[in-house]
């Protein structure tokens, strides 16, 4: 609003003159309120005058009224005097500005008194409007609030902070009172709603803050409830100064649960089963489709006994679903891992909406295989001996200590990672790592010494086995083979060496020959020196009879012909 003052023309006599201004030059006000203008008259003129003001309002002045203030005394020449005007606008004041116009009639007081003086008269207008702002009620209530519609979320207790001001142009005690609102689509009240405060005193444009609650109870079924906050000021005489704030909380289907597990956690041996049951508990507000599902890097361990979905049932004696579900980890984990697999409850394809851990410990697996550097031993001379390393490499997923056993045939030596081999059965213990780690392998090595007596033509078979050092089965088993080198040799004997005969009878001379080598051998029979000259006839024939010679005799090994 601008405030201005603003000379008029002036209007003289002889030597009258004044200039009339008015600050401001308009105002708005409410109804039921004067607005007031300063008026100021200047005397320009070279006697002193004193003045007479009136004032007159517009046709569009329904509704308004005004009166100016007389100046009383003489103002001087040079000199200026103020007064009030008042324009009041009534409860009936229309919506057209009214302008008000202040005429002011200046009279020239001169020397001697009898002599007539001057006049001189000015006017000046001024508008006055009705505050258009709404405002201008003398009892008035306003209610407000952020979000009067509103989804639930979970919370105990739903809060609106709502906001009460008085709207009118005086001091107001104002009511407040909360009132079910059943609007379309409002479900019947089942929650209550309480005011902060029932009662308020406010001055006029002021406000002040109320509380709306409303207790929520765990499991509210799914509703939209509604509410209107209604406000009255009571000292209006008229009784028709009121608000009403509708307000409304949306209780949206909940698809809530818990779920627990009968055992969290499972100690389970690879490959072998073990169950437990998982139950869901339904902590929202309805019934819903509920799909069991497991997550985890080891979810192909767990299978569902049956069907793995069904409805989650509500507001029944007992509102829970349970599924069975067997356990059967292997051994890709090593023993004593403890592998979590969680089960989830999903909202049907939708979201999960909760979870139990299962934990499952696994046991030890068992197992090895066992191998050779190398498998055969060949032409191991009598006397002599070879060695192989055996590798035994554990196929379980733990450290365990692992026996290996050597039978050897009757009459054969030999040493077990250096403990020699007596009775025929050798036996060495081995720890090995499991077989997810570095030392999944361990070695000992077998040494065979080839008794004096072994023949070429055998091949002689070593078992061997590995088995776990507490006892039972063998884990695997194979054999070690040795050949022994052929050993050729001879002794020859003869019963009579020296002989006495006739001429041209036949001497004989018996001898035996044994193979004192390890296989069977071919031998020659022939006479390289002899001391008649010229020789005498030789020839040799088998002992027991026959007049054929022999030349070439076979002699099985450590046998005597």
């Amino acid at each position: 609003m601008l405030a201005a003052s603003v000379p008029a023309v002036a209007v003289s006599g002889r030597d009258a003159s004044i200039v009339i201004s008015s600050s401001p030059m308009s105002q708005e006000v409410p109804k039921g309120e004067t607005a007031e203008y300063t008026i100021s008259i200047r005397n320009t003129g070279s006697n002193p005058v004193t003045v007479q003001l009136s004032q007159a309002q517009g046709n569009d002045c329904n509704g308004f009224s005004s009166q100016v203030d007389q100046i009383t005394g003489i103002i001087d020449s040079g000199a200026s005097e103020t007064t009030t005007l008042r324009v009041n606008v009534t409860e009936g004041a229309g919506e057209d500005p009214c302008e008000t116009t202040v005429t002011a009639i200046a009279n020239e007081q001169v020397t001697p008194p009898d002599t007539p003086g001057a006049t001189a008269q000015e006017d000046i207008t001024v508008t006055t409007s009705v505050d258009g702002d709404g405002s201008n009620e003398l009892w008035a209530v306003e209610l407000e609030t952020a979000e009067p519609n509103r989804d639930w979320e979970g919370e105990d207790l739903v809060i609106w902070q709502i906001e009460v001001t008085n709207k009118g142009r005086t001091n107001a005690t104002i009511s407040l009172e909360v009132e079910d609102d059943d609007a379309p689509g409002c479900d019947p009240l089942e929650l209550t709603a309480t005011l902060s405060e029932t009662s308020l005193n406010i001055d006029n444009d002021s406000s002040e803050w109320v509380d709306l609650e409303v207790d929520v109870p765990d499991g509210q079924q799914a509703k939209k409830q509604c509410w209107n906050v209604h406000a009255s000021v009571t000292n209006d005489p008229q009784a028709n100064s009121t608000d009403d704030l509708p307000v409304n909380l949306e209780v949206p289907e909940l698809h809530e649960c818990d779920s627990e597990l009968t055992s969290d956690l499972l100690v389970i041996d690879p490959d072998e089963t073990k169950s437990t049951t998982i139950t869901f508990t339904n902590t929202g507000n309805t019934q819903w489709s509920l799909q069991a599902r497991v997550s985890g890097s080891k979810a192909n361990w767990v299978e569902f006994d049956g069907t793995s979905s069904g409805t989650l049932p509500y507001n029944t004696d007992d509102d829970t679903k349970s599924f069975d579900i067997d356990v059967s980890p292997d051994d890709s984990v090593s023993s004593g891992s403890e592998v979590v697999i969680a089960i989830e409850g999903k909202d049907g394809n939708g979201p999960i909406k909760c979870s139990s851990d299962l934990t499952v410990r696994v046991g030890q697996s068992h197992g090895a295989a066992v191998s050779l550097s190398k498998s055969m031993m060949t032409n191991v001379i009598p006397g002599d001996n070879d060695s192989t390393t055996i590798m035994v490499t554990n196929q379980g997923n733990g450290e365990e200590s692992m026996r290996i056993t050597v039978t050897l045939p009757n009459g054969w030596m030999g040493s077990l990672d250096g403990t020699p081999i007596s009775g025929g059965i050798g036996t060495t213990v081995l720890t090995v790592g499991s077989k997810h780690g570095s030392a999944k392998q361990n070695d000992a090595v077998l040494a065979i010494t080839v008794p004096f007596d072994a023949l070429a033509d055998e091949v002689i078979t070593i078992p061997i086995s590995v088995s776990s050092s507490s006892g039972g089965a063998a884990y695997d088993t194979t054999n070690a083979s040795i050949s022994v080198a052929a050993v050729h040799g001879m002794f020859v004997t003869t019963s009579a060496d020296d002989q006495t005969g006739k001429g041209n009878e036949e001497v004989y001379f018996p001898f035996e020959v044994e193979n004192t080598g390890n296989t069977q051998d071919r031998f020659r029979l022939s006479v390289i020196s002899q001391t008649s000259n010229p020789g005498w006839s030789t020839h040799f024939l088998w002992e027991d009879g026959g007049e054929t010679p022999v030349s070439e005799i076979i002699v099985p090994a450590k046998e005597k012909r």
